[in-house]
């Protein structure tokens, strides 16, 4: 089952329950260069559905789409969080095994002052994501 958004004549926003194997219904994966979230491109020509398909329609569903949208922006910015959480710790695991002029690079000031660098950026971005939520 796909929710689609449409518009009317009119320009209302309209949303529809439809079934993914649905005559008219065209859904073409795409590559992605994150292939643990799958992406397609969907085209509709000449879908016919029941009336009671449209889910939602108007003011009540253009708020909900802008509240989904906001949701979706705080959940991919936590995600991209994480990511940067974990390379920095992946940068930090690496300081302290590298070995140059025999001792670590984690003992460098300009390798410190970078990772510190990081850690207030990352924390800023937590931050804000934290607030958003």
């Amino acid at each position: 089952m796909l929710l689609l958004p449409a518009q009317s004549e009119t320009g209302e926003r309209l949303l529809f329950a439809v079934p993914a194997g649905a005559a008219g219904l065209q859904v073409q994966p795409l590559t992605t260069l994150d292939a643990t979230r799958r992406m397609a491109r969907v085209a509709c020509s000449a879908v016919q559905l029941p009336a009671e398909a449209c889910l939602a329609q108007g003011a009540p569903l253009d708020a909900m789409l802008a509240r989904v949208q906001q949701l979706g922006a705080i959940a991919l910015a936590a995600e991209q969080v994480g990511a940067a959480q974990q390379c920095l710790d992946l940068a930090l695991d690496y300081t302290a095994q590298r070995i140059q002029f025999d001792r670590p690079i984690a003992g460098f000031q300009a390798v410190k002052h970078r990772c510190g660098e990081m850690l207030v950026a990352l924390e800023g971005a937590r931050s804000a994501v934290y607030g958003a939520a």
